[in-house]
């Protein structure tokens, strides 16, 4: 029997109820975030926007959101500037953006969206697919880059998506900065506007867990040989679960495989097994057994 939805939150109720069984409805998320324009309030909390995928986190709120930004970029505002650490909109087309996302559903289609706006002022572009929030930061510098805008909620459940902008000092965003994006933004949103999609006409990918490796050993923030030797020369035992989330991989390529660590949860997976992707009490229980497990063996 085929469902209706009158709106993707009521679609997202149905998913959730049983991920399992209703995980084929994600198709009609995608169509509701390709076709709703209904506007939303854009407000930028901890560092960004977070909205549901499909009714205020939509294909054309987020070109609104990035032509807010574009426009922030082009007034020049001295204040704004100052707090991105730039000189202005040319310093700021020259030096560049990285633009990521974590591994939420449509996660590369709105990255897209968001390149194609940007490339379309001139502005140069880093893609770095699915990649993790300390992998930004660390790009920025050893990129030089303007800024980054990472397309993550963090821990929210699936049905979220998220906008997060850092300028280019790695951080989080400073209200001078996310104030002005809500304004624009918001003004944008109350003309009813909507932006047409623009394809980026070229992809620059680069790895980001590769500059974040080199970060960390150039600055000694971890002493990396330590660690291995701790290890593999140690009666130890390392549990890490990644809850389907974007930072499975990441301690493989840093630490490897070692019959001493176990990586749980590392599959795709956009509804996270149907839990929120935080280290919750809940989420803990996994990694408990097999610390028991181990201790057993």
């Amino acid at each position: 029997m085929s469902l209706s939805f009158e709106n993707a939150a009521s679609c997202w109720k149905a998913i959730l109820s049983d991920v399992s069984k209703n995980r084929g409805l994600l198709s009609e998320i995608e169509v509701f975030a390709k076709e709703n324009t209904a506007p939303a309030r854009i407000v930028f909390g901890t560092s960004g926007w977070r909205g549901e995928i499909g009714t205020d986190y939509t294909f054309n709120n987020i070109r609104i959101v990035t032509s807010a930004i574009i426009e922030m970029f082009k007034s020049n505002d001295g204040p704004v500037m100052r707090a991105m650490g730039v000189s202005g909109f040319d310093d700021i087309r020259d030096r560049g953006i990285i633009v990521g996302h974590d591994n939420r559903f449509l996660g590369y289609n709105f990255a897209m969206e968001v390149m194609g706006l940007l490339r379309k002022e001139g502005i140069k572009t880093w893609y770095a697919g699915e990649a993790i929030t300390p992998e930004f930061s660390a790009g920025i510098e050893m990129l030089n880059a303007a800024c980054a805008i990472n397309l993550t909620p963090s821990h929210n459940p699936a049905n979220y998506a998220g906008f997060k902008f850092n300028p280019a000092d790695g951080g989080p965003a400073g209200t001078e900065i996310t104030t002005k994006i809500e304004e624009i933004a918001n003004r944008i949103m109350g003309e009813a506007t909507v932006v047409p999609p623009v394809k980026p006409a070229e992809i620059e990918k680069i790895d980001l867990t590769s500059f974040y490796m080199r970060y960390i050993e150039e600055r000694k923030t971890i002493d990396i040989p330590k660690v291995l030797e701790f290890i593999n020369n140690s009666d130890c035992f390392i549990c890490v679960d990644n809850v389907h989330g974007a930072t499975r991989g990441r301690l493989q390529r840093i630490v490897g495989e070692s019959p001493r660590i176990r990586y749980l949860r590392t599959e795709d997976d956009f509804l996270f097994g149907g839990i929120a992707p935080e280290p919750s009490e809940k989420n803990m229980t996994g990694v408990e057994r097999s610390l028991v497990r181990a201790a057993q063996e």
